[in-house]
C-alpha cells in the first residue's frame, strides 16, 4: 500500500538519475500510481469481509525507500510509514504493518525503527532484496541494524526489489517480475545464509517471499557448495538447516512448489501472502490457493494465520 505523496517525491528523485535500475524501478513506480487497489484501505476491507479475512498486515513493495539522497529517504520512509499508521489507527484490528527505513543510513535508519517499532507499533520491519542496487542486507555496515533487531527478536520481511542485474534483458517479456526478482531474493538469502549473518542473529525472524523461490528446487546444489567450497564452510552447520529456520510466504499459485516447502520446511513456517495487488493476483485467489492445497485442517489453520499471528505477535 502507497501514499500518492509518496510516489510523486519518489519519481522525482528517480527520475534524476540515468541507471537502468531506477529507470525499471520509475517504470513500475508509474505503474503503481495507476492502480486505485494500492491505495484504498475500505476496497480491502470489503474483500476480506467477503471473505472471512480477520486482518493484513501492510508492507511498502517496490518502488522502495531507498531513492534520492539522506534527507529524501527519511521523508519517504517517514511518509510511508506514518500512512500506515494512519490506516492501522482507523481500522484497528485489521490491518498491521511492516516499517520501512531510509536505508542505507543506518543512524536514521535505526532512529525511524525505533520509532515505528516503539510509537507506530508495526510489527516488523520490510526490506529489499538489494539497496537501491548497491548493497546486500550481509553487508556490514547494516549490522547495527540487524543487531538492533535481534535484540528486540523482530521479524524481518523480505521482499524482492528491482534486480541489480536490471537492464534490456530484463525488460523483455516481464523477465523482471517471472524471474528476476526471484534470483535477486534467492542471492540475498543465500548470502545472509553463507556470510554467517542468520548464524549470529538467532532472534531475528526473517519471512522470505514467493515460497522462498528458486531456493527450495536449488537446495541440492547449494548443499554441495558447502560441502566442497572453503569459501562456503564457514558456518557450523548445512544451509538446509538455516532454510529451515526461516518463513515462507505462500505467494506461488503452484501447487507443486506449496507442497515441495511445506515437505522441506514444515507448514509452520509457512504463511499466507496474497501479492495483491502488485501481482495482479487476488486475495481470494491467495486463500483459496492454500485452502485446496491438501493440508490437514491444523496445518491450514496455521499457513492461513496462526503462524503469522505467533511469530509477529499480533494481538488477535
Amino acid at each position: 500500500m502507497y501514499h500518492h505523496s509518496y510516489l510523486e517525491e519518489l519519481e522525482r528523485a528517480l527520475a534524476q538519475s540515468g541507471s537502468p535500475i531506477d529507470a525499471a524501478t520509475m517504470g513500475l513506480g508509474a505503474r503503481v500510481s495507476r492502480d486505485p487497489a494500492m491505495f484504498r484501505p475500505d476496497e480491502r476491507l470489503e474483500i476480506m469481509d467477503r471473505i472471512g479475512l480477520d486482518c493484513q498486515v501492510l508492507s511498502l513493495s517496490i518502488p522502495f525507500s531507498y531513492a534520492g539522497d539522506a534527507d529524501m529517504r527519511l521523508r519517504l520512509s517517514q511518509t510511508s510509514n506514518d500512512h500506515f499508521a494512519d490506516v492501522i489507527a482507523r481500522h484497528p484490528k485489521r490491518f498491521f504493518g511492516f516499517a520501512t527505513l531510509p536505508l542505507p543510513d543506518v543512524d536514521a535508519s535505526l532512529r525511524e525503527m525505533a520509532r515505528c517499532l516503539d510509537e507506530l507499533h508495526m510489527v516488523g520491519v520490510v526490506f529489499g532484496s538489494n539497496i537501491a542496487g548497491s548493497m546486500r542486507l550481509d553487508d556490514p555496515q547494516l549490522a547495527p541494524i540487524f543487531e538492533e533487531m535481534d535484540r528486540r527478536g523482530t521479524t524481518a520481511f523480505l521482499h524482492p526489489n528491482t534486480p541489480i542485474c536490471s537492464g534490456p534483458d530484463l525488460t523483455d517479456f516481464n523477465l523482471n517480475a517471472g524471474l528476476g526478482y526471484f534470483f535477486d531474493t534467492g542471492i540475498t538469502v543465500y548470502r545472509m545464509i553463507f556470510s554467517g549473518m542468520l548464524e549470529r542473529y538467532r532472534q531475528l525472524n526473517v519471512i522470505v517471499p514467493h515460497l522462498g523461490g528458486m531456493l527450495p528446487v536449488m537446495l541440492g546444489r547449494i548443499e554441495g557448495n558447502y560441502r566442497r567450497s572453503p569459501a562456503c564452510q564457514n558456518i557450523p552447520k548445512p544451509p538446509g538447516e538455516y532454510m529451515k529456520e526461516l518463513y515462507y510466504d505462500t505467494v506461488s499459485f503452484h501447487p507443486p512448489a506449496l507442497r515441495l516447502c511445506a515437505d522441506m520446511f514444515g507448514a509452520g513456517h509457512l504463511m499466507l501472502g496474497s501479492d495483491y495487488p502488485l501481482g495482479g493476483g487476488s486475495i481470494d485467489d491467495a486463500v483459496r490457493f492454500v485452502a485446496d492445497s491438501g493440508f490437514s485442517e491444523s496445518e491450514r489453520e496455521q499457513v492461513l494465520g496462526g503462524n503469522a499471528a505467533r511469530v509477529l505477535n499480533l494481538p488477535i
